[in-house]
Parts: structure tokens; C-alpha cells; sequence
């Protein structure tokens, strides 16, 4: 006679857990969105405090990249919420595949798309500050950096044949092996934390030599360095992107935290530079009692300003009288 144990079912290949990083994800994400939006719209504000500052080319961009890391943090949201991930992948909840690898496909274009935006909005506002080779350097970064890191965003999308196959996987097809989209991502990464680290050097080039108060050139310095820190963050996201091609999806997901970051923190670091703006003008009414504390205040010797710092100051970069 069969007993009962004869009819149980197997036990689960995989054993179920309460694991969920979907929603430190979410808090992440749109915490640093909200942090970043807040800098975005004082940097905005600054530079229509006088109306000679007009918006630019790195605004426009920087704000189209605000509206791209927003539609990311919506489309985690539909990730988290609708598919549960931040689970475990025998734990997500996928009833419609194609839907699932179309979004997820979107998430990864969206975010590289943040990233290299807010990269080039703090390249382009540097190049109002240049000229001759470091103008050409820039340039150089700007177009590779777009190349490069644009044929990573487009990776997720053309990596079968038939392109239909990289959300449809259902379709018998021929792709690309995981380690080639993971050493492309990490090779376009390092380039990505490369370009930040030579952005933070670039204005000590022209900077350092000018004849500004001490403090009042270290300010504009570190102000306009603070890319560095992107750079940091940019090389913590290399080291933990092999993870978000791994077996397991809530391994990736601190990698995905990662990308945020990446994006939210550029986008914060082309703000601050504007926002010396604001601080000049609250000490300015600090010191309107005091002629020489007026006098002292942000501003540049009387020595020549060329054409390029006239704009830039027009901008809030640079200060004059």
C-alpha cells in the first residue's frame, strides 16, 4: 500500500525566505530624487536671482536629466510593486515575462541615460570657462562619454537576433553570453568614474592661478570639484555590477541603488557651483551695515576678465562685481 509520504509533493527547489530589498530600493531612490530635486531647483532659482543670469545648455540639460531619473524611479516603483522585485527571483511574482524584461530593459536605459546626462551638463558648463586644448579635451569627453556610454544604454535591446528575443524570451534566438554585456557595462563604468575624476581637475587649470581672495578661491574650487564624488560612487557601482548579472536578481539590486546614487549625486554636484549665488547674497545682507565687509564680500579684483568669465559669471560660476 502507497503511503502518504509516497504522494507528498517534492520539496521546493529553493527555499522561501522573507527577503526583500524592493523597498530600501524605493526609499533610496526617491529619497536621493527628492534630495537632488531640491538642489535642481535652488541652482534654477540662483541663476534667475539676476536677470542678467540666463539659463544655458547645462541647465537644459540637467533638467531633462531630472525628468529622466524621475521616469527610473517610476518605473522601479512599478518593478517593486507590480513584479516584487528586491526578492529573491524564485520569489518575484512575474505573470507576464514580456512585460517584466521590457521594464526592467527600460530601468537600465533610463538610469546610464541620467548618468551620462548629468556628466555632460557639468562638462558643458566648464566649457564657458575653457579654452584651446582643455575646451578640445572637453569636447572629447563629451562626445565619447555620450558614444560610449549610449551604446550601454541600447546594450539591454539589440543583444539577440531577432531583437525581439531580448524581451520576448520565449523566442528561439542567438545572443549575446551575460559576461560581454557585464564587461561593456563595467568598461563604459570605469570610463564614467574616469570623466568625473578629470571634470573635479579641470577647473583648478584656470582657477588656481586668479587673483581671488584665499578663501574666495577655495570656495570656487571645491565647489566646483565635488564631481570627485562621483567618481567614488561611479567605482563602488563597477564593483558590485557583476551581482545585478548573477543568477539572482536580489543580489543586483544593490547595484541598482548604486545607479541612482550615481545619477543623483552628479546631479547634485553641477548644482552646488550655482548655488555660491545664494550664499553671496545672504552675506551680502549679513554685511550691509558694514562698508568694508561689503566691500570684501564675493567679488574679483579689478584685473581683466575675458570674454569667456564675463559669461561665466553671468551664469553664477564665476564671481565679479
Amino acid at each position: 500500500m502507497a503511503t502518504a509520504e509516497q504522494f507528498a509533493p517534492p520539496p521546493p527547489l529553493y527555499p522561501q525566505t522573507n527577503d526583500d530589498r524592493g523597498p530600501q530600493l524605493l526609499h533610496v531612490s526617491w529619497g536621493l530624487t527628492v534630495l537632488a530635486s531640491v538642489f535642481i531647483i535652488l541652482r534654477l532659482t540662483c541663476k534667475r536671482i539676476n536677470q542678467r543670469r540666463t539659463l544655458w545648455w547645462d541647465d537644459y540639460i540637467l533638467i531633462a536629466c531630472w525628468a529622466v531619473i524621475i521616469a527610473n524611479d517610476v518605473v522601479l516603483t512599478i518593478l517593486v510593486t507590480e513584479f516584487k522585485l528586491g526578492r529573491h527571483s524564485w520569489e518575484m511574482e512575474i505573470a507576464d515575462h514580456k512585460k517584466f524584461w521590457v521594464t526592467i530593459g527600460a530601468r537600465g536605459s533610463l538610469i546610464i541615460t541620467a548618468i551620462v546626462w548629468a556628466k555632460t551638463s557639468f562638462a558643458v558648463t566648464l566649457l564657458r570657462l575653457t579654452e584651446g586644448p582643455t575646451k578640445h579635451l572637453l569636447w572629447f569627453l563629451i562626445i565619447t562619454m555620450n558614444i560610449a556610454m549610449g551604446g550601454s544604454a541600447i546594450a539591454p535591446w539589440i543583444q539577440c537576433t531577432p531583437v525581439k528575443a531580448s524581451w520576448d524570451k520565449t523566442i528561439e534566438a542567438k545572443c549575446w553570453p551575460l559576461d560581454a554585456l557585464n564587461k561593456l557595462w563595467m568598461a563604459t563604468g570605469g570610463y564614467s568614474a574616469a570623466i568625473d575624476f578629470t571634470l573635479a581637475v579641470i577647473p583648478w587649470t584656470f582657477l588656481y592661478g586668479m587673483s581671488l581672495k584665499k578663501t574666495e578661491k577655495w570656495g570656487i574650487l571645491i565647489a566646483m570639484s565635488m564631481s570627485v564624488i562621483a567618481g567614488v560612487v561611479a567605482i563602488v557601482k563597477c564593483i558590485k555590477l557583476p551581482a545585478l548579472l548573477g543568477g539572482d536578481l536580489y543580489d543586483g539590486v544593490e547595484a541598482m541603488i548604486w545607479d541612482v546614487t550615481e545619477a543623483t549625486v552628479t546631479m547634485t554636484a553641477c548644482c552646488i557651483p550655482a548655488l555660491r549665488v545664494l550664499v553671496r547674497d545672504v552675506k551680502k545682507a549679513g554685511d550691509s551695515e558694514n562698508p568694508y565687509n561689503e566691500q570684501a564680500g564675493i567679488s574679483l579684483p579689478t584685473i581683466h576678465v575675458s570674454r569667456r568669465m564675463s559669461r561665466a559669471s553671468r551664469s553664477g560660476y564665476i564671481p565679479t562685481r
